[in-house]
């Protein structure tokens, strides 16, 4: 999957979450999961380090790969631009930019959710 995204949406960093709750806030995630970090390849980080990369960037633009999971919080200047890679489940990517989200509630809600596990193709 990181092989995936960075050759596909030519990402540059590739943040992984491999150990979160669902009910998890988004900021308390992946404090004790180092061990499992390591033995991943072309990974820059947990969750934690992702948040220290937004606050260490002025401008950024975030491949995700569902909404769920996501924030939904409008409160970050520094994320300008998020897309979410569905290519694998819908053959499709969608774009968001700060502003769209920051005016339109109702794609902001796209993020609110939990839907089922999705099937990757085999």
């Amino acid at each position: 999957m990181v092989d995936i995204l960075r050759q596909r949406s030519l990402v540059e960093k590739v943040f992984v979450s491999p150990s979160s709750s669902v009910k998890e806030s988004f900021y308390k995630r992946d404090f004790n999961d180092q061990d499992i970090l390591s033995e991943l390849d072309q990974v820059n980080g947990n969750t934690q380090d992702f948040l220290t990369f937004i606050q260490e960037n002025d401008k950024v633009c975030v491949v995700a790969l569902d909404y769920a999971g996501f924030t939904t919080s409008k409160n970050n200047p520094k994320l300008q631009k998020i897309i979410i890679d569905l290519y694998f489940y819908e053959n499709q990517f969608k774009v968001f930019d700060r502003e769209q989200l920051l005016n339109n509630v109702n794609d902001l809600k796209l993020f609110n959710c939990r839907p089922n596990y999705r099937q990757r193709s085999k």
